[in-house]
């Protein structure tokens, strides 16, 4: 499940998290990965740059329940 929880903030002023508490365990019993808009970005422009493959965001995706740990460290280098 993507969702873009700031789509009217810069990304150096989203700061709160994704996804509200209540959501983890609907995630957790649904098998779904919650990712936020921001991360599927850093995820593509990672990719792009030869930073991580797409076997390890194939395993990073569909390994993952409940919310994805990517950091929004790894896209500051926009």
């Amino acid at each position: 499940m993507i969702v873009n929880a700031f789509k009217d903030k810069p990304l150096a002023e989203r700061l709160d998290q994704d996804f509200p508490e209540q959501m983890l365990p609907f995630s957790t019993k649904m098998e779904l990965t919650l990712m936020s808009s921001t991360q599927l970005l850093g995820l593509y422009l990672d990719f792009k740059r030869g930073e991580i493959s797409f076997k390890n965001i194939h395993k990073l995706l569909w390994n993952t329940v409940g919310r994805l740990e990517y950091s929004i460290n790894q896209i500051s280098k926009i």
